[in-house]
């Protein structure tokens, strides 16, 4: 996972796009989600092909944040 947050960053920095948010994968079997969770972790999910990304999306930034701000205290 951190290979392909580590692509995705260089390309952003190379279109001078900003930071990046999330990745979204599309699969014939599912749809994978990698999400940076501050600056030592990433948040990853596998859903099936028919799952609502949006309500995904949405928890997977609370629950980021929230890995976040453990991950600080520690």
């Amino acid at each position: 996972c951190s290979t392909i947050m580590g692509a995705a960053e260089a390309a952003s920095g190379q279109m001078n796009t900003g930071a990046v948010d999330e990745i979204t994968v599309r699969t014939e079997k599912g749809i994978i989600i990698l999400k940076p969770a501050g600056e030592k972790a990433i948040l990853t999910a596998l859903a099936e092909p028919e799952a609502q990304l949006g309500l995904l999306l949405v928890e997977m930034e609370t629950r980021a944040g929230q890995v976040e701000e453990i991950l600080k205290e520690m």
